[in-house]
Order: C-alpha cells, then sequence, then structure tokens
C-alpha cells in the first residue's frame, strides 16, 4: 500500500481540525479529496508529507516512512521533475497549480496523470473543485469536519450524493446562470481615452539605466450607468492596475479619465467623485485592520461624507451589514473571529455604505471555495440589482464573469485584444488570448499506454549455399530420321502437312457525437463605531 492511515488526529492551538480519519491508498493508485475552505485538507496534506506546522501534533498510525513528494498551487513542471528523481512513490499534490494559469494548471495535472501512468506514481490530490476529479474521471473522497464521510468514482458521486457535504460541493461545480434582474443602462458614466500606464524597470540601475515597462498601453473604454463591465485577463495582464487608476490610486503616463464627465488623471480624483466609486480588494484578510472591531473599519468611507449625522451614519452600517446577509451585531468583532467568507461580505458592506455609483472588484472570488463563490456571486447580483450598481470586475476566471457582467473585455499585456457579450465570446472569441482563458480547466483521463512491441527475435542463419557445379556439355540432338533413302530426292516423295488456324491458342488468357426594521440596540450598536468608542 502507498497510504494506510488509521485514526489519524491532528491537533494544534487546541484545536483537532483532523480527526479519526482513516484512508488507504494502494500502490500506483489516484484519489482525489474533496473539502471545503477549513475542512482540514491542508493540514492532512503536511501531517502525511511530514511538513506540520510548529506547534501542531498528530497521532495515529500508518504516516510513510519514506517521504514523499509535495506538489504545491505554485508547483511547475521542473519540480515535478525533481520529485520523480528522487524515486518517490507517493505524491502528495495540494491544490496543485491552482496560482497558476489555466493551461499551466492543465499542463501540471496532465503531467501528474503521465508520471502515474508510465512510472506507477501513486497519487493524493487535494483540492476544493469538484470539477477537478470529475473532469479527470478520479475516484474521489469527500473530506468535511476532518474526517472522510463518503468515497466513490466522481461520477457516481455526482449523480447520486449521500452525504450533505457532497450535495454542496457537487452542486458547486455545476453550471449556474444569472436570473437577477438588470438595472437599466443609461448614459457613459466612467470613460478612458488613450490611458497608459509604465513603471520603472526593476533591473534598472545607476550605471546601466532601461527604459520603463508599458503595462497599459491606449486603454479606451466607457461604462454606462447600470452596466456591468468585465475585464478579463491572465496574471499580470494589467487588470488590478488599471481597476487602481479608475479608483484613484496612482496616476496615468498617458490619456485622460473622465468619471461622470469630471475629467481626471487617476490620484487627482475630486473628493466628491472618490465617494461614489468603492473598490473591492482580492483578499479581503488584508482589506481590516487586525486590530480594530469591524464596525469601525466599516465607517472609514463615511469620513469623506462630513455632512452625514452620527445617526445617519449608524444607520448606513447597520443596513450595509444585513444587506450582506449578517447580523449586525458582528459590528463588535475583530476581523480575526471571521471567515474568509464573512470577511468578503463585510468588504461588501463597507463598500456599500457610501452608497456608490460604481463599484470595483478585483478578483472576487479568488480567496473563496466553490461554494462560497456561488452564494458570493448570487449576493452579488441581487445587491447590483437593489441597488442599480455600475459594476467593473476584473477576473481570470470567465465562469465568474459570465454570471456578474453584461459585457467583457480581454485584456492581455495591457492591451485590449477583444471584447463582447459573454454568450459570444464563449461562441467565436479568436483572439489566442481569449481562447486560452475560456480553454477546458482540467484535462481529460489519459488514454491507456500503448503496449510495447516485443523485441524481434534473431533470424536464423540461412544453410550454405553448394558450391556451383560447371554445367554438363549439352547433349547433341539425335540425327533426324530420314524419311527416304539416300538416294531418294525431295522432289521424288511428296509430304501431306496439316495447317493449324489457331483457334485453340490460349495465349493472353486473363483471370477473372424585506431587511428587518432597525432597532434601537442596533442603532446604539453602530454609533458607538461611528463614533470610534464601545
Amino acid at each position: 500500500m502507498a497510504l494506510e492511515l488509521t485514526s489519524l488526529g491532528v491537533a494544534i492551538a487546541g484545536k483537532h481540525p483532523v480527526t479519526g480519519l482513516d484512508l488507504a491508498l494502494a500502490d500506483g493508485a489516484v484519489l482525489a479529496i474533496v473539502g471545503r475552505a477549513n475542512s482540514g485538507k491542508t493540514l492532512l496534506a503536511q501531517a502525511i508529507a511530514g511538513l506540520l506546522p510548529a506547534g501542531a501534533t498528530v497521532h495515529g498510525t500508518g504516516l510513510p516512512s519514506k517521504r514523499p513528494g509535495v506538489i504545491g498551487p505554485d508547483a511547475n513542471p521542473i519540480e515535478l521533475a525533481r520529485c520523480l528523481d528522487r524515486g518517490v512513490d507517493l505524491l502528495v499534490c495540494d491544490e496543485p497549480g491552482s496560482a497558476l494559469t489555466l493551461a499551466a494548471q492543465r499542463d501540471l495535472l496532465t503531467a501528474l496523470l503521465i508520471a502515474n501512468r508510465d512510472r506507477g506514481v501513486a497519487l493524493l490530490i487535494l483540492t476544493r473543485d469538484f470539477r477537478l476529479p470529475s473532469a479527470m474521471g478520479l475516484e474521489t473522497a469527500i473530506l468535511s469536519g476532518g474526517k472522510l464521510v463518503e468515497r466513490g468514482l466522481a461520477t457516481a458521486l455526482q449523480e447520486r450524493p449521500q452525504h450533505a457535504a457532497t450535495r454542496e460541493l457537487v452542486n458547486a461545480g455545476k453550471p449556474r446562470t444569472r436570473t437577477m434582474a438588470r438595472p437599466p443602462i443609461g448614459e457613459p458614466l466612467l470613460e478612458l481615452q488613450g490611458v497608459g500606464k509604465r513603471i520603472a524597470d526593476p533591473t534598472s540601475r545607476l550605471w546601466k539605466r532601461k527604459s520603463p515597462i508599458a503595462v497599459l498601453e491606449n486603454i479606451t473604454l466607457s461604462v454606462r450607468r447600470g452596466e456591468a463591465v468585465g475585464l478579463l485577463g491572465a496574471a499580470g495582464a494589467g487588470k488590478s492596475e488599471l481597476l487602481h487608476l479608475i479608483a484613484g490610486l496612482g496616476r496615468v503616463s498617458a490619456g485622460e479619465l473622465a468619471f461622470d464627465r469630471t475629467p481626471y488623471h487617476g490620484d487627482d480624483l475630486v473628493r466628491e467623485a472618490r465617494a461614489r466609486i468603492s473598490l473591492l480588494f482580492p483578499d479581503p484578510h488584508a482589506a481590516f485592520n487586525p486590530d480594530l472591531a469591524v464596525g469601525l473599519s466599516l465607517t472609514e468611507p463615511l469620513r469623506v461624507e462630513e455632512q452625514l449625522l452620527i445617526d445617519e451614519q449608524a444607520d448606513r452600517l447597520v443596513e450595509a451589514v444585513r444587506v450582506v446577509g449578517l447580523a449586525p451585531d458582528v459590528l463588535d468583532h475583530l476581523p480575526g473571529q471571521f471567515t474568509t467568507a464573512e470577511l468578503q461580505r463585510l468588504a461588501l458592506a463597507r463598500a456599500l455604505v457610501s452608497r456608490p455609483s460604481l463599484i470595483i472588484l478585483d478578483e472576487p472570488t479568488a480567496a473563496l471555495d466553490p461554494v462560497e463563490e456561488a452564494e458570493f456571486l448570487v449576493l452579488f447580483n441581487r445587491v447590483r440589482s437593489d441597488y442599480g450598481l455600475t459594476v467593473l470586475c476584473a477576473s481570470r476566471d470567465f465562469d465568474v464573469l459570465r454570471l456578474v457582467a453584461d459585457r467583457i473585455l480581454v485584456l492581455e499585456a495591457g492591451h485590449i485584444v477583444e471584447g463582447g457579450k459573454p454568450s459570444e465570446l464563449a461562441e467565436t472569441g479568436h483572439h489566442a488570448a481569449t481562447v486560452a482563458l475560456l480553454a477546458v480547466r482540467y484535462p481529460e483521463p489519459l488514454p491507456p499506454a500503448l503496449p510495447q512491441a516485443p523485441e524481434p527475435l534473431p533470424a536464423a542463419p540461412e544453410p550454405p549455399v553448394p558450391p556451383e557445379e560447371s554445367p554438363a556439355p549439352p547433349e547433341e540432338p539425335p540425327a533426324p530420321e530420314l524419311e527416304h533413302s539416300p538416294d531418294e530426292t525431295a522432289e521424288s516423295r511428296q509430304a501431306e502437312v496439316a495447317v493449324t488456324d489457331g483457334s485453340s491458342d490460349r495465349a493472353g488468357s486473363v483471370d477473372p457525437l424585506d431587511p428587518e426594521p432597525v432597532g434601537q440596540a442596533d442603532d446604539d450598536r453602530a454609533a458607538s463605531h461611528v463614533e470610534g468608542t464601545k
């Protein structure tokens, strides 16, 4: 057996995220373990690989005596080759290639399958996306609460899920459609004309100057009131840089922007306009001060609106928190007391308290698991419809933008190379960048290895050729018999000769495929955060 765990448990900081786990993996087999965030996947992978963090303890039996290879989110084929060169029998793959581009992740997963098929290396793939084992046709186990709750072929689990955790993961991986009503679309709210941005080359030195690097080049676009525009691009395409310039962070090197017909060049965005633009960052943990109650953080956008009374600010706080599906009492808590999904909802609440006209989202689901992603997108579409928001959303995931955007622009190397409605891009997108971003996310099962042809047997030696004998001299034909005596002449004897007509000659023959009303207790709690006191 490549792995045979019995009653495995992991304890850390007084908690037991993995407990009583049994797992068997045969030599040369492949098993995918699918679980949500905080299900214990990463700790399980670290325990098997012998890489648990300091302070963590493990108990149980069956951990491998020989250290397995480890493939992580940012691994590449070179790291895989190094593991194989060490002669490992087991590869522990924790979200393999999830930090890479879609094409690079697909290539890495294909290489893993090839290593399993051709070298007999056992694979343990831990992921939060049920679509991975479903596409690759793998045997799958569901991890929930630190235990394996269901196991079987991915196709069987998808068709007949028994456990609630399995149903949740399967449903999150199914294609979704947007059903919320769109706000009416009006005149242009945001306009960009020939926008460019250059940054200093980090390798430039005093003694060896290098030209600035162009991260954005000649960006021209417009976003109308009530419209949702998506920016689709791989990592490094310039999406975040463009969003920051629109939000007034940084300054353009060329061109001009206009918000509600007021021109600006980035950080010169006027105060009144700045209050009407909200930006949602990718990592909600980095968006909050860990030492401040979230209620104080949520009041930051309101400080721009000096004319608002304390009671009005408190009402807005309570409303925003309830709109994103949370109770007002969370305003007293520190950021560390929330899950990633809850913090992203609070980040959305902070973006809404100023009643913005334009909301900008930068990879809004990058830190969420597929279940949390589905829930957040449904919530956001409802908020957008209720508030009549204009939206600019950037992502490397076409499936996210397909559910949010009315129109998608494809960004590559700082240039807009293609655009259209999501359905149009899916059907007729032709640029190489579009094709790569819309490609299949995960590889299909590999065909079986071709049998090796047996080596041919050595040919038998030919028998020796006997020496040629000299041909015998031809025999002399016998002398013809005379039909007459020597003394007779031809003329003196008449002969009868039969003449044939050729009729018997056979030469040349041919074979014949309704939010709740705001209570006084909620007002008092929210007001304490507005005033900055408890």
